[in-house]
This record gives C-alpha cells, sequence and structure tokens, in this order.
C-alpha cells in the first residue's frame, strides 16, 4: 500500500535499511524493552543502578547479539548502516544514559 501511494504522488517508498550511501543516516528500529512482574518494572531501580534482572537481561541480548543480528539486520544493506557516527551500532556494548548529564 505505501509503495501504491507513493507511486500516486510520482514517489518511491523504500523499505530498504540503508537506502543512500554517504552522510545520510539509514533507516532503524530502536527498540525499548521492559519486563513487568505483578505490576512492577523488574528494570527499574531507584538506587541509580541497574536492578539483577536488568543485567541479566542486557547479559542474555549481549551475549547473543551476533546471533540476533541475523533477525535484525536480515539484508546486505542492513550492514552498510552499521558504520561509526550514523546512529547504528558497531559495536557490542551496552550503556547507561545519565539523565542531566552534561
Amino acid at each position: 500500500m505505501a509503495k501504491d501511494i507513493a507511486r500516486k504522488y510520482g514517489l518511491v517508498a523504500t523499505f530498504m535499511p540503508k537506502p543512500f550511501w554517504g552522510g545520510v543516516n539509514g533507516s532503524g528500529a530502536h527498540t525499548h524493552i521492559s519486563v513487568w512482574k505483578d505490576g512492577r518494572n523488574l528494570f527499574q531501580s531507584n538506587t541509580g543502578k541497574i536492578t539483577e534482572e536488568c543485567g541479566y537481561a542486557i547479559s542474555a541480548i549481549l551475549s547473543n547479539a551476533r546471533a540476533l543480528s541475523s533477525f535484525v539486520a536480515p539484508l546486505v544493506n542492513s550492514y552498510k548502516r552499521l558504520v561509526p557516527h550514523y546512529e547504528a551500532p558497531t559495536r557490542i556494548v551496552w550503556g547507561a544514559m545519565q539523565i542531566g548529564a552534561p
């Protein structure tokens, strides 16, 4: 449907991860994960540190990152996005954003 509507207006719709090379960011999907039990977010902590459950989840995702890439980046063009400074991961790491940090 998207391709038909785009064609109607003289445009081209593509779902390629990186249709343009160079200084244009590719299309990506950022995913936020939370796990809830009995109405409580198991990843939320008031201490400023991650919870044990969150640590386990991060560890599982990172230890399987290479295998997961076949699902999250199934096309050759998916890997064209994975270059430094273009809002796509180039390393298997994790970090925590600190609200209000300089």
